[in-house]
């Protein structure tokens, strides 16, 4: 190999493969939620502030900085942390938009379970968390009261839908649209 050519690969495999900084959400997971996750949900991975469009990537930056717009940690299912996680597919605009809660199981390993799903579309959603209290849906009127963590799933400058887990049931709750 000439090495004019081996130097245009090296730097093409920096360029490609190098992460990127404060772009990572997966470090925000421990390693077993994430084997979990790559062997449930092939062909799938967890949203990154990348994925955003450039608007929803300044509007996310501005108002939570370096959180990750893919992964949130809370009390969802009740005193034991867990993690509210927004997968993506590998090929954009295919297949489904999901949110899991993943979180350790009585066997001490880890456990995952779909809580929500939308049709992937070119305007990706974030996570988010919100504390216990009453929400209202904006729809029906019909309030909940959480004593939990309550996933919110929101398209920036769009809809928030608010996700409930309760005694095992998933309450559904458009909180904007």
């Amino acid at each position: 190999m000439r090495p004019v050519k081996y130097a245009a690969l090296i730097g093409l495999a920096l360029v490609c493969c190098a992460p990127i900084a404060a772009e990572s959400c997966t470090p925000s997971l421990p390693p077993e939620a994430l084997n979990l996750l790559a062997s449930s949900y092939p062909g799938y991975r967890v949203l990154q502030l990348g994925d955003l469009n450039s608007d929803d990537q300044t509007i996310w930056k501005n108002s939570y900085g370096d959180a990750c717009p893919g992964v949130v940690e809370g009390f969802f299912t009740g005193p034991s942390k867990a993690y509210a996680v927004l997968l993506v597919p590998d090929k954009q605009n295919q297949g489904e938009i999901k949110a899991v809660l993943v979180e350790a199981a009585p066997d001490g390993g880890m456990t995952h379970r779909r809580i929500f799903s939308e049709p992937s579309q070119p305007n990706l959603p974030v996570i988010r968390k919100s504390k216990p209290g009453v929400y209202e849906d904006a729809e029906t009127h019909a309030k909940v009261r959480t004593s939990n963590d309550v996933v919110l799933i929101e398209h920036l400058e769009s809809s928030i839908t608010a996700l409930s887990v309760s005694r095992g049931k998933v309450k559904r709750l458009t909180l904007a649209e």
